[in-house]
């Protein structure tokens, strides 16, 4: 039957109609996935080779590395092959088909003889064998060069590892790790146990595309702000030092001034990063762990606080010697005193009756408070593992005044390398900072905490601590630097008897520190030491003893500025 023009003209209309139709729909959906990234109320995340989330994943996974400053790597993930053959008859399963082939081409890989290994790929009743510690530890070579000679039944598992460049560094600050099941009967990740390894596990597990061509999850590496050669050169002091003098403990602190940021880190005991050998003489970060009575190194924040209160002047004087105070007696350390001195002088000569003197006219509450506001009696919230807040409650007036010259309180290194910022800072009481970056993320900046003493009573303080080092009777002798100015103030705190009450009383039984900046007319440093209780001095003071580590230390850390 012959259509006539009029029915052709209308099926055409239709079905221009019906195109356009179908093309403004698919144009909306496009758009709406396009542009408005949702369709039916569900929202379409942007693909971003670098921001997909992979912790399901089945592609091969890198841990972020942890570097220094400058990028060079301090722990990156390595991987290992264990390799183990299928033994059995079973037709459904690839097994060995000619043991004596097999035996002869993995002898030329393995650490065992042809004959050794026909032993275990024929032990007796087993479906699947492994070739014990020869078979482990394969590194990605081995495995390739065994896979192309194509031996049927041969298998390999992949092993998650990390890598410490150098075993002996900053080793309770960086931690170390261990393999966990991701999930039951699954593969294996890598995770962190203590330190930053540990702090950060997430960041550095949060596995993203890296590179799209080898399809590598990596997690986010993070750069520190500890610089590679400082840190070396202080470990190797630490060493030195404490093979010599086999102290308790002890350790280092370098932190840049203006910034609060921590360039060096060390203690003994530590542990191989790579081994953990040594790391059951000490689990403690002593940075954050370790909470101790500072001693006299803390005279410096209490005649600040005197001095910024307006409680005295710095040219006050008081009698030195000793004084009653709510029935007990406090003396200086040559008992006689120095006469009637200024409350500078007092810093200088490190007069504990001058100290107990601003803490009677401040008064123990008030104290207390500005303890507090310093900082101490909580955590910094550093975010490592176990910080000790320390202890600034008092049960009496003169457990009070103690604390003044360092003793009836508890305090961390990183509580006091804060506080004592403000020293070098003009006031300002730098965060303590040990990451300079996470991948991905902005840089840190340097935090002000607070303002916490004026300018001019910080760098009053400044001067009177260059005078401690190079005054003859100043208590500072010892760190008088021939090629730095250094400013410093000491510390010989008591250690309370774990035994009972009161204070050991061995004449080495003591927690020997310092504190120090450096250059004092400018500084851009501070130095933080402490060691405990040297079981063979060799006749040295404790200040003689930091002194041998801090000499060097000094220097290298100014030749390398």
């Amino acid at each position: 039957m012959k259509m006539d023009n009029k029915d052709s003209r209308f099926n055409i209309v239709v079905f221009v109609a019906f195109i356009i139709v179908v093309f403004l729909i698919f144009g909306a959906r496009l758009f709406q996935i396009g542009v408005v990234n949702e369709v039916n109320d569900v929202a379409f995340e942007p693909m971003d080779h670098k921001q997909t989330q992979l912790r399901s994943s089945n592609l091969p996974t890198r841990r972020g590395s942890i570097l220094d400053q400058s990028g060079q790597p301090i722990a990156v993930d390595t991987t290992s092959y264990s390799i183990y053959a299928n033994v059995d008859d079973n037709p459904e399963t690839a097994s060995i088909e000619d043991v004596d082939l097999a035996a002869q081409i993995l002898s030329e890989y393995l650490p065992l003889t042809i004959d050794e290994i026909i032993n275990i790929l024929r032990t007796p009743g087993a479906s699947q064998v492994e070739f014990g510690g020869a078979g482990q530890g394969l590194t990605l070579e081995q495995k390739m060069s065994i896979e192309q000679h194509d031996l049927s039944g041969i298998f390999f598992t992949q092993n998650p590892d990390r890598n410490y460049l150098n075993p002996l560094f900053a080793s309770h600050l960086i931690g170390y790790t261990l393999p966990e099941e991701v999930n039951e009967g699954e593969s294996t990740q890598i995770a962190g146990q203590i330190g930053i390894e540990f702090a950060y596990d997430d960041q550095l597990n949060e596995y993203q595309i890296a590179d799209s061509e080898s399809g590598v999850a990596s997690g986010r590496d993070i750069t520190l702000s500890l610089e590679m050669n400082l840190q070396n050169y202080l470990e190797d002091l630490l060493t030195t030092t404490n093979d010599k003098y086999q102290p308790k403990n002890m350790a280092a602190y370098l932190v840049e001034v203006e910034t609060g940021r921590l360039l060096a880190s060390g203690q003994r005991p530590s542990f191989n990063l790579n081994t953990l050998d040594g790391i059951e003489a000490e689990w403690r970060n002593l940075l954050v762990e370790n909470a101790y009575e500072p001693g006299s190194t803390i005279k410096i924040l209490t005649t600040a606080a005197a001095y910024d209160l307006g409680i005295v002047q710095p040219t006050d004087t008081f009698m030195s010697g000793e004084i009653d105070l709510y029935g007990t007696t406090v003396k200086d350390y040559n008992e006689v005193g120095w006469g009637e001195i200024t409350y500078d002088e007092g810093l200088v000569h490190s007069s504990n009756v001058g100290v107990a003197e601003l803490i009677e006219k401040m008064g123990t509450t008030r104290w207390q408070e500005t303890l507090a506001d310093f900082g101490f009696g909580e955590t910094t919230d550093s975010g490592l593992a176990n910080e000790s807040p320390g202890d600034i409650n008092f049960d009496n007036p003169v457990s009070a005044i103690m604390s003044g010259f360092g003793q009836g309180l508890l305090t961390s290194p990183i509580q006091l390398l804060q506080a004592y910022s403000m020293i070098g800072n003009d006031g300002q009481m730098m965060k303590l900072q040990y990451i300079d970056q996470v991948e991905g993320q902005q840089p840190n900046s340097p935090t002000i905490i607070k303002q916490g003493i004026s300018p001019e009573v910080a760098n009053h303080i400044l001067d009177v601590m260059v005078q401690t080092v190079e005054d003859p009777e100043g208590t500072a002798r010892d760190f008088d630097n021939p090629n730095t100015q250094i400013a410093a103030k000491t510390g010989t705190a008591q250690i309370a008897d774990p035994n009972g009450a009161g204070y050991l009383t061995g004449p080495t039984d003591y927690y020997f520190s310092v504190v120090s900046f450096f250059p004092a007319e400018d500084p851009k440093y501070m130095l933080y030491v402490n060691l405990q209780q040297p079981q063979t001095p060799n006749q040295r003071t404790g200040a003689q003893i930091i002194g041998e580590l801090f000499h060097p230390f000094v220097d290298y850390v100014m030749i390398n500025d």
